[in-house]
């Protein structure tokens, strides 16, 4: 099995991961000073690389694309239909933010299309909520 370089699990955390230890079926990647940590709260049982499954490395790799894809796509849009339109609220899903507006039945169709593109296209910086607000209302998709 190829040894991955992988970062640690810990959020904020760049460091190199070179532990592994597994809880209820959840396996967390460490580096050096969060895998102490995590000893010393005697969470789950530690784990050598030989001894992860394809499975094992599956979930990891699964856990990362979605790492990725968030940071790609950094916001939530959820739409709900209300009497003259739709209701929309973006949540942003690394800080917990969150903005509704009410999009009228005859701005539905370009409020879609511009969605698709910000979603197809996705995002290298991270705009501020209110920026992604006005982009979905206003279709406004300069370069990022």
């Amino acid at each position: 099995m190829k040894l991955e370089t992988w970062t640690c699990d810990f959020k904020g955390c760049g460091e190199l991961a070179q532990w592994y230890r597994r809880s209820k079926g959840q396996i967390v990647k460490l580096c050096t000073k969060h895998k102490a940590y995590l000893a010393r709260q005697r969470w789950g049982k530690r784990v050598d690389h030989s001894e992860l499954s394809e499975d094992d490395m599956r979930r990891l790799k699964t856990k990362v694309y979605w790492n990725e894809y968030d940071k790609k796509h950094p916001f939530s849009v959820m739409e709900s239909l209300v009497e003259n339109g739709l209701k929309v609220r973006v949540s942003d899903i690394q800080t917990g933010e969150h903005r509704s507006f009410v999009v009228k039945n005859s701005d539905t169709e370009t409020f879609g299309e511009n969605f698709s593109k910000l979603e197809r296209r996705g995002f290298v910086t991270k705009p501020s909520i209110d920026d992604y607000v006005k982009k979905l209302k206003d279709g406004t998709s300069s370069a990022e």
